[in-house]
């Protein structure tokens, strides 16, 4: 039988206190690549955990951070400090310390590759009006470890839930047909993520999750860039793939799909200077191959001088439109199949300016045309609110191209 990882037996009260404190310990250790995702911007918090508000996502941080004495930690503690007040990276505090170990190792079996909770975290399912952290723990441990009773899965899940909780879920799921029941034992259907899905939209938790996501996407979209790979980052890039495909305009799937950056990266782009975009899966996997038809660097690093009727501030909501423009003629091209047009609108100046905008270090010279005045621009590590022209020019490729991407 499948082996479900158990917390420490000293762990916070709340389950989703335990998982915060189990996906700090696995992604600020070595066991994970992505040391980014072991920050706790409160944004984050609400759309990887679902939460239902910011002030329950901060209540938490609160309770975790509290101090034992002061010298001594609480159950976590800040490691990296990032911009902003709750946008810092944690590690494991000193009530935490003696189980390292023990939680790195639950982290990794909850939501590491392949983990029993990774596929539902950031579902609409985990969310309260749905199955909840609690119902989705049973239905994980269901599916996992196959025929299993009723009081397996009470011993199982003592660290994560109450007995009285146990019962109640399970008898909830077998009555949604989550899961299926054969004699005194209970197992997952087959086709489950299809199941769960139709639960989904009876209840209506789609709809209402997208928005959310949608709204949190609104107040990330200022740190569009971050050099270091920080919160900023990793929640715009979660916040991007619930919006709609820029490309086709097709809806995310509850789970969310991916994104894409322009120029590419086998282009020379990358998180620094490329516009990062909200995209499908067919259209990005259509887009792979093509892309790699070609290996070239189209970023200029040449310092710029730009002489023009606007200020600072102004030519950098310019850029992120022109950006946009290009990113919508890129594609066209792209759905043409017509990878030299693509490659040609990737290499148009507006795609150095905005790499130059971002780089800073008087990359950017920028000359008011009626004043006179020159600004160096300072390195530029976010982006203007661009929602409603992303809005506004989502499924433009689709308008001008006569092959959608993906068909």
């Amino acid at each position: 039988m499948f082996t479900w990882p158990k917390f420490p037996d000293d762990r916070p009260k709340y389950l989703r206190d335990k998982l915060v404190v189990a996906w700090v310990a696995y992604h600020s250790s070595d066991a994970s690549r992505d040391k980014a995702e072991c920050h706790l911007a409160v944004r984050f918090l609400e759309m990887r955990f679902s939460f239902s508000s910011r002030s329950v996502a901060e209540a938490c941080l609160k309770r975790l951070t509290k101090r034992l004495s002061p010298k001594k930690s609480g159950w976590l503690e800040v490691s990296t400090p990032a911009r902003g007040l709750k946008g810092h990276h944690y590690r494991l505090g000193s009530r935490a310390a003696p189980d390292y170990e023990r939680w790195v190792a639950v982290g990794e079996a909850l939501f590491g590759p392949g983990g029993a909770l990774a596929g539902y975290v950031t579902r609409p399912v985990f969310r309260g009006t749905g199955l909840g952290p609690e119902g989705c723990a049973v239905l994980a441990f269901v599916e996992r470890c196959g025929l299993v009773s009723t009081g397996e899965t009470i011993q199982m899940l003592s660290t994560y839930v109450s007995a009285t909780t146990v019962r109640k879920r399970l008898k909830n799921l077998e009555a949604e047909g989550l899961i299926a029941r054969r004699g005194d034992s209970f197992f997952a259907p087959r086709h489950l993520l299809s199941l769960v899905r139709r639960y989904e939209e009876g209840y209506n938790l789609t709809d209402s999750h997208i928005q959310h996501h949608r709204r949190l996407l609104n107040q990330s979209l200022t740190f569009q860039v971050d050099l270091m790979g920080g919160p900023e980052l990793t929640t715009l890039k979660a916040t991007l793939k619930k919006m709609r495909c820029f490309y086709c305009k097709k809806q995310p799937r509850a789970e969310g799909e991916t994104i894409e950056h322009f120029p590419p990266r086998h282009w020379g782009g990358s998180d620094e200077n490329s516009l990062l975009l909200p995209v499908c899966y067919g259209c990005n996997k259509s887009h792979g191959p093509l892309i790699r038809q070609k290996s070239v660097d189209v970023i200029d690093n040449s310092v710029f001088r730009l002489a023009i009727d606007l200020n600072p501030g102004e030519v950098r909501y310019w850029l992120a439109e022109a950006m946009l423009v290009a990113a919508s003629n890129y594609a066209a091209a792209m759905n043409r199949r017509d990878v030299d047009g693509a490659l040609a609108v990737a290499q148009s100046p507006v795609v150095s300016l905005w790499a130059a905008m971002r780089r800073g270090e008087g990359s950017l010279e920028i000359v008011n045309t009626m004043s006179g005045e020159v600004t160096l621009s300072a390195r530029d590590d976010s982006s203007p609110d661009v929602q409603a022209v992303i809005d506004n020019l989502a499924g433009l490729a689709v308008l001008v191209s006569p092959r959608p991407l993906g068909k």
